[in-house]
């Protein structure tokens, strides 16, 4: 009987050797599983910093460039407003130097030939005479620039940048 106990404790001894030995392996395991998320967790850092500053970044430039559109948006308008006035100048002074009869008013019914034409002296559509009809309006430049800090725990996705 003693000799069966002394075989158990063998079989024990070497079980227990054996998970020891398992155990120290997973435990190196266990660590180079933690230094890897370490990396892992220090570089997806590393790439939300570079996304937040990325993100200033074009933020900024996007103001810049809303700026400079705002400028040359006026600058345009105020050339063609300019153009607008010297032709009415232009216009204006062609039919300065025609005399203008002032009779009684007419009505306008019967002297109506073509859509927008009166047929009587002195009678003027600018509108036809510059073959266009133009209202100035300045465009408008939104670009929908809003800045909101992300926040570290939203991302659940990495990728490679």
């Amino acid at each position: 009987m003693l000799q069966v106990v002394d075989e158990l404790r063998k079989h024990f001894d070497r079980e227990v050797s054996e998970l020891h030995s398992k155990n120290q392996l997973l435990i190196f395991e266990l660590d180079d599983v933690k230094s890897q998320m370490l990396c892992i967790k220090s570089d997806q850092y590393k790439k939300m910093n570079l996304i937040v500053r990325l993100q200033g970044e074009i933020r900024t430039d996007l103001l810049d460039i809303k700026s400079n559109m705002k400028l040359m948006s006026e600058s345009i308008t105020a050339m063609i407003s300019s153009f607008m006035d010297e032709i009415m100048n232009k216009i204006s002074k062609k039919f300065a130097a025609q005399p203008i009869e002032v009779s009684e008013p007419i009505d306008d019914a019967k002297h109506i030939g073509k859509i927008g034409e009166l047929k009587g002296k002195g009678e003027m559509d600018t509108t036809n005479e510059l073959g266009f009809h133009c209202i100035l309006e300045p465009p408008f430049f939104e670009l929908g620039v809003g800045y909101t800090q992300p926040s570290m725990s939203v991302s659940t996705y990495s990728r490679e940048v």
